[in-house]
């Protein structure tokens, strides 16, 4: 099975039930945005993301 892009995961998410083509175009024009932020940021998938903020919720329900 050939892997799936962090970009790719997230449009698929976001997309799910939506029709408008302007919504569309904005959504995908902003996961584009994000995703190029993650990675200059060092996040090379979904799942660091995921458990940085997985994380980081922890260490408010700790204090």
């Amino acid at each position: 099975m050939a892997r799936s892009s962090m970009q790719y995961e997230m449009i698929q998410a976001a997309l799910d039930g939506i029709t408008t083509n302007k919504t569309i175009t904005v959504y995908k024009k902003d996961v584009k945005k994000f995703c190029q932020w993650a990675k200059a940021n060092g996040y090379k998938n979904l799942m660091m993301i995921r458990l940085k903020d997985w994380k980081t919720s922890q260490d408010i329900v700790a204090s």
